[in-house]
């Protein structure tokens, strides 16, 4: 299953729950799931960002020029951070708006890490 996590360098609460991402792709990678970062910003941004930051999983850059990809995953509004929770059938399960509340987030992620691969 897959946590996608559209985010920015600029956007506060973007860069407060990465530390927790980090943790729960350590946590829960053995057991199937993926945590993907996507990010418009420019490929500099995204470099420096990611000197500072020990990612543990992918970040992707979703060039502005190709539209916002968020949008495909109904963030109309363009709200950032924005999360969006894919099953192992490719289903969308859980769409997150604003910061992500981990508590909820590890709920919702129960019963889908029970599913068999």
């Amino acid at each position: 299953m897959v946590l996608i996590n559209f985010w920015a360098t600029w956007c506060p609460p973007c860069v407060h729950e990465i530390p927790e991402l980090i943790r729960l792709q350590d946590e829960l990678s053995g057991q199937g799931l993926q945590v993907v970062g996507i990010s418009d910003e420019s490929v500099e941004d995204i470099r420096t960002f990611m000197n500072k930051v020990a990612f543990n999983y992918p970040i992707l850059r979703n060039p502005p020029e190709q539209g916002d990809l968020s949008i495909n995953y109904g963030n109309s509004q363009g709200i950032l951070p924005y999360s969006v929770l894919i099953d192992r059938q490719g289903r969308i399960r859980q769409v997150y708006r604003g910061a992500l509340q981990f508590d909820t987030l590890r709920s919702d992620l129960q019963p889908l890490l029970a599913e068999s691969p």
